[in-house]
């Protein structure tokens, strides 16, 4: 189970950190939106807006497809985002 897909002001607030970051890694990309959503294969581009926007999280399935699409690794992608969208999974595993 993910740390909470309620809205709620602290998840919302770290989505939108990670929102900005993987806005950020498209922007070093040349990528728009629309080009981002191509690569991607999705059908609407809303779909980008959204997770950089903050208003949804970017699914676990995804995240070696999107950091593809944007020339980085996973394990960057997964290093910045992850502490966001799951602080206390995030948290543990740098504790233990």
């Amino acid at each position: 189970m993910y740390f909470s897909t309620r809205k709620t002001k602290g998840n919302v607030k770290l989505r939108r950190q990670a929102g900005h970051i993987l806005a950020k890694y498209r922007h070093n990309a040349g990528l728009s939106q629309r080009d981002l959503a191509a690569k991607l294969k999705f059908k609407h581009y809303t779909f980008v807006s959204q997770v950089e926007g903050g208003a949804c999280r970017l699914p676990p399935d995804l995240y070696a497809a999107w950091s593809k699409a944007v020339g980085i690794s996973a394990h960057e992608l997964v290093t910045a985002v992850f502490p966001l969208y799951d602080p206390m999974t995030a948290k543990f595993l740098r504790d233990s």
